[in-house]
């Protein structure tokens, strides 16, 4: 198999819009920049599937497995097919990362009326449109944690308001 060595890793969501949120509505493209500057999205071989994490990839203790092992939440994996956004029952988990419990709830609350399966049903997902978007991102918002003041500061550095709160930081 041959890989594709110049695709981006890891988006920021204004990348993930930009590049492949170019059908969805403004309504749906609002509600997901409100995940910025929070959340990064990262992908593996197929640029199609992105995990959705913390911007600052912050580890917690593993309640699975032994000894104390940390590791970084998964908040949510979209799926784009044919310009259309759906959110996968499933998530990378791996020694570094494990999914956060909201995923199981969001992939829940999804009407099950237009889904996909993804590479000979190894997982599924829901469509994500206008009529959920709100719920989808809530949720993530909800478990989400806000990003810490020295990464405020980093990042001050390169933009003078922060849009998340819409508070000047100080330099």
């Amino acid at each position: 198999m041959k890989k594709n060595y110049k695709m981006k890793k890891t988006l920021s969501i204004k990348q993930f819009i930009s590049e492949l949120g170019g059908d969805f509505t403004e309504h749906m493209k609002k509600r997901i920049m409100n995940l910025w500057p929070r959340c990064v999205l990262t992908r593996d071989n197929d640029r199609n599937v992105l995990d959705l994490k913390h911007v600052e990839h912050t580890k917690y203790d593993c309640a699975k497995g032994k000894g104390k092992a940390k590791k970084e939440y998964v908040y949510g994996q979209l799926l784009i097919n044919e310009g259309q956004l759906y959110f996968s029952n499933v998530c990378e988990e791996d020694d570094k990362t494990m999914k956060a419990s909201m995923v199981d709830t969001i992939y829940d609350s999804l009407s099950s009326d237009d889904m996909y399966y993804y590479d000979e049903g190894d997982f599924l997902a829901k469509r994500v449109d206008d009529s959920n978007i709100d719920n989808v991102i809530d949720n993530i918002m909800r478990v989400c944690p806000p990003m810490s003041k020295k990464h405020l500061k980093i990042i001050s550095r390169y933009c003078d308001v922060d849009d998340f709160n819409h508070e000047v930081i100080p330099l």
